[in-house]
């Protein structure tokens, strides 16, 4: 991921002064999500991995500013209501004024979402492309929204995918050039670990749990399938 965004710089900027990279960071101010959990592990990650780079955030409300103490990482309010649905507003109107007046090296959204600010290169992360795919599995009013932001890809100078299953798709579904895809797979907390015969046992009896029994740690949304798991689950233990 840091090469990724090192390589965007021009060579001149990366051998004169430390590297600045402008933050999508939206996502810190949303409910507990997969793209806020993206963000909480990876910003953490470039700064221990690059001792020199600066981070710049640009959210639209305070609870995006990122917990820690670092003089590296400043924060840019640029202030808009969280529904998805006003996002390209804040793409396309509010944000490339204050990004030009920061002045990073390149700008990087988890969302996908291009800065559409001249001379600032855009380094994007694209999850996957199940909207596209199965459009009527996202709620009508999203829609929009994302169409716009997808039909922006192709302006990214890389996209980040985690799977060679997503670069498929994004090949296949959007204008994207396959030169600028780089497939960097999702990376492991290193909290987790396997569990020892005892762990598992007082987890068990502190909530009381059958065996066997399936955890869920994803979203409610259609696209997830939730529903199948559960018919699954219950046909294994009918079995």
């Amino acid at each position: 991921m840091a090469a990724v965004l090192s390589k965007q710089a021009t060579p001149r900027t990366r051998r004169s002064r430390p590297l600045r990279v402008a933050v999508d960071a939206r996502p810190l101010a949303e409910r507990p999500c997969g793209f806020r959990r993206y963000l909480e592990s990876l910003l953490p990650a470039l700064l221990e991995i690059d001792e020199e780079l600066r981070l710049e955030l640009f959210a639209h409300h305070e609870s995006a500013r990122f917990l820690t103490d670092s003089p590296r990482v400043g924060f840019h309010l640029v202030r808009c209501p969280r529904q998805t649905l006003v996002r390209p507003i804040w793409d396309r109107w509010l944000l490339p004024a204050k990004l030009s007046r920061a002045a990073p090296d390149l700008f990087f959204s988890p969302y996908g979402s291009i800065s559409g600010t001249a001379g600032i290169p855009s380094v994007i992360s694209i999850q996957d492309v199940a909207f596209l795919k199965r459009p009527d599995l996202l709620p009508l009013r999203y829609r929009p929204a994302w169409n716009w932001i997808s039909r922006r890809w192709p302006r990214a100078q890389a996209c980040l995918v985690p799977s060679e299953a997503t670069r498929s798709d994004v090949l296949a579904s959007t204008g994207v050039e396959p030169d600028r895809i780089e497939v960097v797979p999702h990376g492991v907390d290193g909290r987790f670990r396997p569990s020892t015969e005892d762990e598992e046992s007082r987890v068990r009896r502190r909530f009381a749990l059958p065996h066997p029994f399936a955890l869920w740690v994803g979203t409610r949304e259609p696209r997830k399938n939730l529903g199948f798991l559960l018919d699954v689950f219950t046909e294994l233990n009918a079995g």
